[in-house]
């Protein structure tokens, strides 16, 4: 959990909560130069929010969230869900979520300079489920399950701004 400060160079990983996020829970402060990998939430069949990161507030740059996953319907955010903060420069890869969101579940804050790809999500927006904040100068492609078929699998945007980034299909 952080609540502030800064946190730096670290891997974390291996972390399993049957309900929660085994990863980070970030309500301010700032993560740097560090990987969250292969953690998962929702063992068990129990309710779960992220699997790797959940971010209320703070700052998220330079960072690796990859391989992690939330196994339950109502775990939206695979590799991130994020209700406020920034991410900035961050690749998201790999994660799962039987919900919303493989990669990034937003409702607000920012995503900056992302890289998001191979994030699947049964429920929709494999790559990204947006319904707030905003996308800028990112990469959002090559998310949804094999074979890879064009649609709602890389951006699903409810609301908030998607700008001068990429997806396929475009987002309007």
């Amino acid at each position: 959990y952080v609540a502030g400060g800064t946190v730096e160079g670290c891997l974390i990983t291996g972390n399993q909560a049957c309900s929660g996020t085994p990863g980070i829970i970030m309500t301010n402060g700032v993560l740097r130069d560090s990987a969250i990998v292969d953690n998962p939430a929702g063992l068990y069949g129990y309710v779960s929010t992220a699997g790797g990161l959940d971010l209320a507030g703070g700052l998220v740059e330079r960072c690796r969230i990859t391989g992690n996953g939330s196994a339950v319907y109502s775990g939206a955010g695979g590799g991130i869900r994020r209700r406020g903060g920034e991410v900035r420069n961050c690749l998201v890869a790999s994660n799962h979520t039987a919900d919303l969101g493989g990669g990034i579940y937003l409702t607000g804050g920012r995503a900056v300079h992302c890289t998001v790809s191979a994030n699947t999500a049964i429920a929709g927006g494999d790559g990204l489920y947006q319904n707030g904040g905003g996308v800028t100068n990112s990469i959002v492609f090559l998310n949804g399950r094999c074979p890879y078929v064009a649609g709602q699998s890389n951006v699903w945007l409810a609301a908030g701004s998607f700008s001068f980034s990429c997806a396929t299909p475009a987002v309007p």
